[in-house]
């Protein structure tokens, strides 16, 4: 068996916790638990007064739970399981309750509920109803037609067999701490399937962008090294040909776009979308500019000025250097989400395993392992 810290006497005044034996959910049990003491039910629970979920452990000798007070501060609480009722009434949002003595003889009660994977979700979509309300009304809308649509698949309370499933392994361990096997509620195979789908769908979905990079970057340095087109020229050339602008429209400030309306020598007409608003900002309706095509689609327009002079050409759309850096901010958001996401997801995975270990070694120390 494991050796731990010793803590205080059963039945004690709630224990402060601070510094780092106070981060994590794993950190405080390992921080209290006593020499001896065997871990048999590991939960997470939803107390009506909290909106996240809350570790509650078993031991063969008491429950443990946790009350936050800062960051860096935590509650201890610990129930001798010999003191401790608890009852489990389906009708109510919270069915299952936990009632002991204080010390000081005052009678106490915690209601709480299994909290699932379902939970986490439906509280991400009220989030998401919340932050909209801020973010305007159609915001606002979307936020709350997520929000009711994640309500009406999972339901606005936790799933009554996963209480039943909590309520009796939690009588089971009361009755007989010795004969039972150590069990992990905490990470069902839903909350599994979900960190592995997720992940997976962000892996995919880099490599997917990676890909686009890859093959942009490619285009972008064919197109930087093709020569303009003359009498004898390759399939890679850029041609120049001359175009009237006939219309246009476009818009200044952050999300500033020029879409110029032309016609070709031929009678032919072209539009050209271009990602600054430099060229809309003057009326060149009637002025010929000249557009560049690399394999057939239009990769800039550069604008009217004198001859032999060198003017920057506006890129348009189907530009290889402006679809290489869109590629590239892609790839570094992604990459981004991805190590944000990932590193939570290790997080949980590493607690996942840890309360394992300890699970493992209160099932070794009972026989049940060898």
């Amino acid at each position: 068996m494991q050796q731990f810290a010793a803590a205080s006497p059963l039945g004690a005044p709630p224990t402060r916790i601070r510094g780092l034996r106070a981060l994590g959910e794993e950190a405080p049990l390992r921080a209290a638990i006593e020499n001896g003491e065997r871990l048999l039910v590991c939960a997470l629970v939803r107390f009506p007064d909290r909106s996240s979920s809350q570790p509650l452990w078993m031991t063969d000798r008491r429950f443990i739970y946790t009350r936050s007070e800062g960051r860096l501060s935590k509650l201890l609480i610990s129930v001798p399981i010999a003191d401790g009722g608890l009852d489990y009434e389906g009708a109510r949002p919270y069915p299952l309750h936990l009632t002991w003595t204080r010390p000081d003889g005052s009678p106490m009660t915690e209601w709480f509920r299994a909290h699932t994977w379902k939970d986490a979700v439906r509280s991400e979509g009220s989030a998401g109803a919340a932050a909209g309300v801020t973010g305007g009304v159609a915001g606002a809308i979307v936020g709350m037609a997520v929000d009711a649509a994640i309500k009406g698949a999972v339901g606005s309370r936790g799933v009554p067999s996963r209480d039943q499933k909590l309520y009796s392994t939690l009588v089971a361990a009361q009755r007989a701490p010795s004969q039972v096997r150590p069990v992990d509620l905490t990470l069902d195979s839903g909350g599994r399937l979900i960190i592995g789908g997720f992940m997976g769908l962000l892996t995919a979905a880099i490599l997917a962008v990676g890909l686009f990079a890859l093959v942009s970057y490619q285009a972008k340095k064919a197109y930087d090294v093709a020569p303009l087109c003359g009498p004898v020229s390759g399939p890679d050339c850029r041609q120049l040909q001359p175009a009237v602008v006939t219309a246009y429209r476009g818009a200044s400030g952050k999300n500033a776009y020029c879409d110029l309306f032309l016609s070709l020598n031929d009678g032919a007409t072209a539009e050209a979308d271009l990602h600054s608003y430099s060229l809309c900002a003057d009326d060149l309706r009637g002025r010929e500019v000249s557009l560049e095509y690399w394999h057939r689609s239009i990769t800039a327009v550069i604008p009217p000025g004198a001859p032999g002079r060198v003017i920057p050409p506006e890129e348009t759309a189907d530009n290889p250097e402006y679809n290489w850096r869109f590629a590239a901010v892609m790839v570094g958001i992604l990459g981004l989400v991805w190590v944000i996401f990932g590193s939570i997801s290790l997080v949980v995975v590493i607690g996942w395993l840890k309360r394992r270990s300890l699970l493992r070694a209160s099932a070794y120390a009972a026989g049940y392992l060898s």
